[in-house]
């Protein structure tokens, strides 16, 4: 825009635009600098030449809209796994009992405890039995399937001999 002054005149622009030297007005981007969700060329006038950061695409220019990485894209897991949109990025995940290697969701290894001590024999009770146990550690096996149907209890008989014996 410019206005007449006594002798001359004056020209000016809008904030965001800027003067060429024919003095029309264009779009100023700025000096490279990310504005936003944009990176803008350096230049006096870059009218057109901003760019959408990565993972955001142009949504009539010049707004950039998040890209959904997830949807657009077979980046993740399907299978005991997904993926998780961010702006500008995304990640993928694995259920709980699964980890993620080489873009698949892996079962984490089962690792148990060692047996406990066998629990004692009554020797009041030629019929009993002894006990042990062992338990999923958890910080390593957390939500495993390899872990379904581990034996985590073990019984034994106990071994007597007793007298049948009929006392009168």
């Amino acid at each position: 825009m410019c206005e007449n002054t006594a002798g001359s005149y004056t020209c000016y622009c809008e904030e965001g635009y800027i003067m060429n030297s024919h003095h029309l007005c264009e779009e100023n981007c700025g000096d490279g600098k990310v504005v936003g969700r944009e990176e803008c060329d350096s230049g006096v006038g870059c009218m057109g030449n901003c760019t959408c950061i990565d993972g955001y695409k142009s949504n009539n220019y010049p707004s950039c809209q998040d890209i959904n990485e997830c949807y657009y894209h077979a980046i993740c897991p399907t299978q005991h796994g997904g993926c998780l949109n961010l702006p500008g990025t995304y990640k993928c995940f694995c259920d709980v009992g699964y980890y993620l290697h080489a873009m698949s969701c892996q079962p984490r290894e089962c690792v148990l405890t060692l047996w406990s001590s066998w629990s004692p024999c009554s020797i009041h009770d030629c019929n009993s039995q002894q006990n042990r146990t062992r338990a999923v550690n958890i910080s390593v096996s957390e939500g495993s399937p390899l872990c379904i149907g581990k034996t985590l209890n073990e019984q034994r008989d106990c071994i007597y001999s007793c007298s049948s014996t009929v006392t009168d």
